[in-house]
C-alpha cells in the first residue's frame, strides 16, 4: 500500500512534520512518498522516495495525507478522486486550539 505525503506549499519549517509523517506511514506498512512542491527536495532524508509535484506523474495511492492548509491542494484532492482515491486525512497545522486531524473521503 502506498501514502502520499503531501505539501504542495512550501515552507522549510514544514519539513520536520513531513518527515515525521513520512516515518509514521513507514512504521504502518505503507510505501510513503512525498508528493511535493519541488523546493522541498533538498531538504528531504536523501534515502526517501519523492516527487516534485510540478512532475505531472500519475499517482496511484492508498492513502493521502494534506499536510498544512491551502487552496492549492483543491485541484489534486480532485485528482485522485478521479484515478480512484477513496480516503484522505487532512493534518492542519497546529494553531494552539484543539483542532483534529480530519478524515474523509476525498471530496
Amino acid at each position: 500500500m502506498r501514502a502520499l505525503i503531501i505539501s504542495l506549499n512550501f515552507n522549510p519549517g514544514h519539513v520536520s512534520h513531513m518527515v515525521a509523517s513520512y516515518k509514521q506511514c513507514e512504521e504502518l506498512g505503507y510505501e510513503s512518498v512525498y508528493y511535493v512542491n519541488p523546493a522541498f527536495i533538498p531538504f528531504l532524508p536523501k534515502d526517501s522516495r519523492a516527487v516534485s509535484a510540478t512532475d505531472g506523474k500519475r499517482l496511484k495511492t492508498d492513502l493521502a495525507i494534506f499536510l498544512f492548509p491551502s487552496q492549492k491542494n483543491l485541484p489534486l484532492i480532485w485528482k485522485l478522486k478521479r484515478q480512484g482515491g477513496e480516503g484522505g486525512v487532512y493534518l492542519p497545522r497546529a494553531s494552539g486550539s484543539d483542532e483534529g486531524v480530519s478524515r474523509s473521503r476525498l471530496l
